[in-house]
């Protein structure tokens, strides 16, 4: 008698799973491919958002303002006057960028001498994650970074979009 109900219980033991992986794991798998999917669709709309802010920083304002002196030298790094003006100018837009986008962690704009130093960095980094000003002291220099050999080479109209990375 022990042997029939045993024989029983293992035969609904073996047939309910069948069942259920016949039936709850595809359903289980077309649920996660369809989350996948809609955090990719999320992913590439943020994306798309982030390359048209960059280009609409890229190309007005101070920080076009100050790309299209620098390249006709009208800027001299060493005027510290000067160059703090530009700097407050690009700051003040960074953070107003910040301001209306949560999602970003920092902006920054890079020039090309000095290894590559940050011009200026705005980021979250202040009292209970506020957006901040880096002091100038603060600043680094990013030319070593795959980013930046990547970027410096293109042309004026062209953008490029670095792999998401951790923060170093």
């Amino acid at each position: 008698m022990v042997l029939r109900v045993l024989v029983t219980t293992i035969a609904l033991g073996v047939i309910t799973y069948r069942n259920i992986v016949r039936l709850a794991l595809p359903r289980s798998l077309e649920r996660l491919e369809t989350h996948a999917l809609l955090n990719a669709a999320r992913l590439e709309s943020a994306l798309n958002n982030a390359r048209v802010d960059l280009m609409s920083l890229r190309t007005t304002g101070a920080v076009a303002e100050f790309g299209t002196a620098y390249t006709k030298s009208a800027v001299d790094p060493s005027m510290k006057d000067i160059a703090a003006t530009w700097r407050r100018r690009i700051a003040t837009r960074l953070v107003a960028e910040l301001s209306a986008n949560p999602q970003y962690a920092q902006m920054w704009v890079v020039g090309r001498e000095n290894g590559g130093r940050e011009l200026v960095r705005v980021d979250r980094s202040g009292l209970q994650g506020t957006i901040r000003v880096v002091p100038e002291v603060e600043l680094a220099p990013k030319g070593d970074r795959a980013y930046f050999s990547e970027a410096i080479g293109l042309s004026a109209r062209e953008m490029y979009v670095s792999p998401v990375e951790p923060q170093q």
